[in-house]
């Protein structure tokens, strides 16, 4: 008898989490965006390519008002440690100019097999950046045909990961561009 009354228990739990998600319809397109830092520790080149792709990305999604943070001069004595001052230096800047929300995310792998093909694992992690929390998290992997260009493979990547973003494209939510 004491089964029948978990599985409610699970239930109702469930909804009032359904319930007081403040994004139900999606995250606000009109809403002023930062692409921040992507961390990598293969290639660092590679997370700036993904910083640029997602903004253009981002921008043909829907997303009205998107940018990327000025580069601040980082110095670290590890690839970690100065990726971590970076993104703390671009969300810094980026609450300083009302941006309500923060995506970024890592290249958890990357590398070119002995056929030519690459190979990529992505994550990426939207973040509320009025209060820190973690919205939204997608991860993918993606290996490219034979000889063709890395950045290619990133952005058929971003792409398909997007697509799972969910946006409010109605214009309730009215932002102030970012300068």
């Amino acid at each position: 008898m004491r089964m029948t009354g978990l599985p409610l228990l699970l239930a109702l739990l469930i909804l009032a989490g359904c319930s007081s998600q403040p994004f139900k319809n999606g995250y606000p397109a009109q809403a002023n965006w930062v692409v921040l830092p992507i961390q990598s520790l293969e290639i660092a080149e590679y997370g700036t390519q993904t910083e640029r792709i997602l903004k253009v990305l981002l921008a043909q999604k829907g997303i009205a008002h998107i940018v990327i943070p000025p580069e601040t001069d980082v110095q670290g004595s590890s690839i970690l440690l100065s990726g971590a001052h970076r993104l703390t230096n671009a969300e810094a800047w980026a609450k300083q100019h009302n941006n309500q929300f923060g995506m970024t995310g890592s290249v958890d792998y990357a590398a070119t097999d002995g056929s030519g093909r690459f190979r990529i694992n992505l994550t990426l992690r939207l973040i509320d950046l009025s209060n820190d929390s973690e919205l939204w998290i997608m991860s993918g992997e993606s290996e490219g045909k034979p000889r063709e260009e890395p950045i290619m493979v990133i952005r058929n990547l971003l792409s398909s990961m997007l697509s799972n973003l969910p946006l409010d494209m109605t214009k309730a939510t009215q932002a102030k561009p970012t300068t």
